[in-house]
């Protein structure tokens, strides 16, 4: 770099730039569980980007636990209806760049029908009743 002053006088100078262009690395798992607000955690390979997640459109700030993993604290979600959501987790690095990941997080507070389950074991005249 070279710079000229009113008098005439000229400086030369010389400087290193990076530029950082490599992205974070952020992943979260698809998820099915019975906790209407449940925690949600992934891997980050960069232990000083920010984390956010997006639920259903809403964004919820994570912690980047600066040892791979990052974490959104169970009871942080609003209680979520049963079903699916859309998840994304977003990482961005102190230069700015950022990466994306999605999933889908199922919520099921239903519980399972044991009827169909049940079976007898030795119905032995057809009829679905034991006899001891």
């Amino acid at each position: 770099m070279t710079a000229t002053d009113a008098a005439g006088n000229v400086g030369n100078d010389t400087a290193v730039v990076t530029i950082d262009t490599s992205l974070p690395v952020v992943s979260l798992d698809d998820l099915t569980t019975n906790d209407t607000t449940p925690a949600l955690t992934g891997a980050i390979d960069d232990p000083t980007a920010t984390v956010v997640v997006n639920v259903d459109g809403i964004d919820y700030p994570a912690t980047n636990n600066g040892d791979g993993t990052w974490t959104l604290a169970d009871n942080t979600l609003p209680a979520l209806i049963d079903g699916p959501h859309t998840v994304a987790v977003t990482a961005t690095d102190p230069a700015g760049n950022t990466a994306t990941d999605t999933a889908t997080l199922t919520i099921d507070t239903v519980p399972a029908d044991l009827i169909g389950a049940i079976t007898i074991p030795e119905d032995l005249n057809g009829d679905g009743i034991l006899n001891a």
